[in-house]
């Protein structure tokens, strides 16, 4: 019997792939709608995230009503385009290292680095020449030092970080084994782009502590050579007189 006029006629291929892009759209609305994005990019991504969530949608429809013209061959195409991020958006992509203490993305916590100039940030004691930085000040204290060393060195400075450093034998060879950098992590744009920065450390025992190691330590900062051998450079160090195991700090840091 002939299919009657008026009526839409479902293919197979159409309900498959707007099945698929029906997940996309559901499971990118549901990262920006609970914020677990965060793990994965920056804020600033949320718009082009809730934009991505309608269009998918919208496609989803327009699949489903039979418009796209889905073929198997397109269809196979969409199954890697489609269901592969819609996977690596609601499976967790990692999971934290308990023998090591170290979370790479941070608790999906994203702290925004608002100054440069140490204009609003705590922990300054002008009288003692002493700063004592926050988990949640880091980032804007290593930019405001960075971007303004003679003013700050001399002072004494307590700060919790990570023990960051590369450890391959080229590394070892050309980089003083009392130097370290004392970091957390930041995200320029997603995880992929998740880098360490922090503040260039020197302590005697440098060489006993772990990489990735949670650690809080008193420094003062000085002035001095750091770097490779060959590609040394004058710069802030942070030179340090303790060090005592700390719980690592949830959150990353990201340019607003």
């Amino acid at each position: 019997m002939p299919p009657q006029r008026g009526l839409i006629t479902v293919h197979t291929p159409d309900v498959i792939h707007a099945l698929c892009l029906a997940g996309l759209s559901t499971a990118l609305g549901w990262s920006a709608w609970s914020g677990s994005y965060t793990q994965l990019a920056t804020p600033r991504t949320l718009p082009f995230l809730v934009f991505a969530s309608l269009l998918t949608g919208i496609l989803a429809l327009l699949s489903i009503s039979g418009r796209l013209g889905i073929t198997p061959r397109k269809l196979r195409a969409t199954l890697v385009a489609v269901v592969i991020p819609t996977l690596a958006i609601v499976i967790p992509l990692h999971t934290a290292s308990t023998s090591s203490g170290f979370d790479e993305y941070a608790g999906g916590r994203a702290i925004a680095i608002t100054t440069t100039s140490g204009k609003g940030l705590h922990g300054l004691d002008r009288t003692s020449r002493h700063i004592t930085i926050s988990n949640d000040e880091f980032a804007d204290w290593y930019q405001t030092i960075d971007h303004n060393p003679s003013t700050y060195v001399g002072y004494t400075v307590t700060v919790t970080g990570f023990v960051s450093r590369d450890d391959t034998s080229d590394a070892s060879e050309s980089t003083s084994s009392t130097e370290f950098g004392l970091s957390r992590q930041f995200m320029s744009c997603c995880i992929l782009d998740m880098t360490p920065i922090g503040f260039t450390s020197s302590w005697s025992s440098a060489a006993t502590l772990r990489n990735y190691r949670w650690i809080s330590v008193t420094g003062t900062l000085t002035e001095q050579q750091i770097g490779r051998v060959g590609h040394r450079h004058q710069g802030v160090v942070l030179a340090v007189s303790s060090v005592s195991s700390a719980q690592a700090p949830t959150g990353y840091f990201y340019q607003p």
